[in-house]
């Protein structure tokens, strides 16, 4: 499970560096603000999922909410809500062991 800061004009090589890997299930990417990153990286985290990695999103700020924008419909993503790129790495590799799908992993993020 790794964790990708987003910063402007990031280029999404290393969300693409981790998805080809095949070492990973899972991602987290520690947004800008509410959780927003580049479009390259989205493009990126596009193909992440349609690999098969849950992605969620977090914010790298420090504090404040991550929820879902309307941005984001076309990506399967998970919001992180108000846990720290830490946490919601923690969170993530714990719901895999119980859940499969990103909808039981959210509710997970939305209990805890």
């Amino acid at each position: 499970m790794e964790i990708v800061y987003s910063y402007a004009g990031a280029t999404g090589q290393l969300i693409d560096m981790i998805t080809t890997s095949k070492k990973f299930h899972g991602m987290i990417i520690a947004g800008t603000g509410a959780g927003r990153f580049s479009s390259l990286e989205e493009e990126a985290i596009s193909r992440a999922i349609q690999a098969g990695l849950f992605i969620v999103r977090s914010s790298r700020g420090g504090n404040g909410r991550v929820v879902h924008i309307d941005a984001f419909n076309h990506l399967d993503i998970i919001s992180g809500d108000n846990l720290t790129p830490q946490k919601a790495r923690i969170l993530l590799m714990l719901a895999q062991l119980i859940y499969d799908s990103v909808q039981d992993i959210q509710k997970a993020f939305a209990e805890y």
